[in-house]
């Protein structure tokens, strides 16, 4: 058990390690971490939990969704992924339109989904995609809403607007 010594005060995420102790269930042997979460509350987690979760905490995220392993699973978060893309990615097709032209993700979204979601807030439906109010600014707060594929069309720079 010396061996797990060196995991007291580790932090991860949310949680730190406090101690930790065997647990033996139906004859086989778990190290188990007693951890205290950022929002105070104690919380307990298997070993292999606490290595393979990125985000953990002891359930408080949990409201805020769980914006590491759940954002696959959200459907903003293709939209997120393909913002990113087509600013920063040289090798998408779209790129040339974007980041090419010197468009950019403002520094409170480029590497938090959790940000994004704050500002954006859910999709009002799924036909809904990311849209910037002004096509010469940035992807940012108050540049940004959610709009449907008509809206989009009216709002590109090669429509003519009488």
């Amino acid at each position: 058990m010396e061996k797990y010594n060196e995991l007291i005060g580790l932090k991860k995420s949310k949680l730190t390690v406090i101690d930790f102790f065997r647990e033996i269930k139906y004859g086989k042997t778990t190290i188990v971490l007693n951890c205290q979460c950022d929002c105070g509350k104690p919380t307990k987690k298997t070993l292999s939990d606490f290595r393979k979760q990125d985000n953990v905490s002891c359930g408080c995220l949990k409201g805020q969704h769980n914006f590491i392993d759940g954002r696959k699973k959200m459907i903003e978060y293709k939209s997120y992924r393909k913002m990113l893309d087509r600013c920063f990615n040289p090798n998408d097709k779209d790129f040339k339109h974007y980041g090419g032209r010197g468009i950019t993700v403002c520094d409170r979204w480029k590497n938090d989904f959790a940000n994004f979601i704050a500002d954006m807030g859910a999709k009002p439906t799924n036909k809904h995609s990311i849209d910037r109010k002004n096509n010469d600014g940035n992807y940012e707060p108050g540049n940004c809403k959610w709009s449907t594929m008509k809206e989009q069309n009216n709002n590109k720079r090669n429509n003519i607007k009488k």
